[in-house]
């Protein structure tokens, strides 16, 4: 799968970021995050200021692979330990887990809830329908809330 970050080079000052302050943020940051590989692009960013003034200046635009093929990628969004770890890194309150809209079970997503507990998210689970011994699953892998449907 691959992404892209955009990166305004100017503060709010007016100070443009040197060469060899990106060069370290890409190094500390960005190479150790992304091992599976990323390529920086130079370039101009617009956008219109509060005022309607269009607005320049200078970005960096970081694209980058969070898996090195195409199967590994399908893993990253199937997976739970993959998706769950991205999903957890953007710091939300919770993360919902939904089993009946997707295609696996208690088993593939068994350590999502374990990932959550570690970084402060509250697990939440929704089942495939009202059959105990799933829910009695989602439980058992540590979902803090399950989410019954048609019920």
């Amino acid at each position: 799968m691959e992404f892209r970050l955009f990166f305004g080079l100017s503060d709010g000052s007016g100070r443009t970021v040197s060469q060899s302050e990106w060069e370290e943020f890409l190094a500390d940051t960005i190479i150790p995050r992304f091992r599976a590989g990323s390529t920086v692009v130079d370039g101009v960013g617009n956008w219109e200021d509060p005022d309607g003034a269009i607005q320049r200046e200078p970005v960096k635009v970081v694209i980058g692979l969070i898996a090195r093929t195409a199967e590994v990628a399908m893993q990253a969004v199937d997976e739970s330990e993959y998706s769950a770890k991205l999903a957890i890194n953007c710091d939300p309150d919770f993360l919902w887990i939904d089993l009946e809209h997707r295609p696996y079970g208690v088993h593939e997503v068994r350590w999502s809830p374990i990932l959550c507990r570690q970084k402060g998210v509250v697990p939440m689970v929704r089942v495939p329908g009202l059959d105990a011994s799933i829910i009695k699953k989602a439980l058992d892998i540590g979902a803090s809330t399950v989410m019954v449907p048609q019920v």
